[in-house]
């Protein structure tokens, strides 16, 4: 029988890139039949939403679908595979990291360069905001006064964000080890940042709605490059910081975009959770 990549090439010659993002999704060298799972899949669904336009989104997973329908009968597959990959829009919970998860990150004492530059640029992003892609590219020289003030590659806004002492070390940690140039494929950056935050103790199980379906795991697991920008969110929203001033720190064009990266639990007032206690 096939495997999965030549399954698909076989009815898609053009979309092999398919096979891969499925790979770099989930950790995989290689994409076997068996790691055709409901996590697997809620993976994919997440790293092309991510990295890859919705019009486009709908059509790879239409197309992977179609190829799953094809092999139906030859081998196990989760018996929600096809709703997974339907993306009608229904929404997804993610993770974030709190303040004491990120402490506990920054704080993770690096075994090799590729460690200590994933810690780095995680830690910052996570801390200013920003997106991966800008990051990587931040230096001193964006250190002005309190702030750290950048104009994003992707959307061309410029935000101020006030400035860590933790940013600063960061900053510094990356030129002292030379290594601010480092190059490092999706699938290696996602799989080192997992293994810290696993390393770190942040292994509570999670149970998310994703894709129209209930996922479970531990909560490392669910952990990728763009949860440092959901941890800053979540983190100001928890604090009580409005809508309007998150969007502006992440450098989004609107609120309804801000609304899709804060994962922590609705901020209520003291005078709604007494409404709540009363009833005993």
């Amino acid at each position: 029988m096939k495997t999965f990549r030549e399954a698909l090439i076989s009815k898609y010659p053009k979309y092999e890139k398919l096979a891969d993002d499925y790979a770099i999704a989930n950790d995989l060298e290689e994409v076997s039949w068996q790691d055709i799972t409901k996590i697997g899949l809620s993976n994919f669904v997440d790293y092309l939403e991510e990295t890859k336009a919705q019009s486009s989104v709908k059509t790879y997973c239409a197309m992977v679908k179609s190829v799953l329908n094809l092999y139906s009968d030859e081998v196990d597959l989760p018996g929600d595979y096809a709703k997974i990959l339907s993306c009608k829009g229904s929404p997804s919970q993610n993770v974030y990291l709190t303040s004491d998860e990120l402490l506990s990150v920054i704080a993770y004492n690096p075994l090799n360069d590729t460690e200590r530059y994933v810690r780095d640029v995680f830690c910052i992003c996570a801390l200013v905001g920003c997106r991966h892609s800008d990051g990587v590219k931040l230096t001193r020289e964006n250190i002005v006064a309190d702030r750290i003030v950048y104009v994003s590659q992707k959307t061309k806004i410029k935000s101020e964000v006030p400035l860590s002492d933790a940013v600063i070390r960061l900053l510094n940690d990356l030129d002292e080890h030379n290594i601010r140039t480092f190059s490092l494929s999706d699938n290696t950056y996602n799989k080192t940042i997992r293994y810290i935050c696993q390393y770190c103790g942040i292994t509570q199980k999670v149970k998310l709605f994703r894709h129209g379906i209930d996922t479970e795991g531990e909560k490392w697991e669910f952990i990728s490059s763009h949860t440092s920008r959901r941890s800053c969110a979540s983190n100001l929203y928890v604090l009580g910081c409005d809508l309007f001033t998150i969007s502006k720190i992440l450098g989004h064009t609107s609120i309804e975009t801000t609304k899709n990266y804060i994962c922590a639990p609705m901020n209520l007032s003291q005078r709604v959770l007494e409404y709540f206690k009363q009833f005993k």
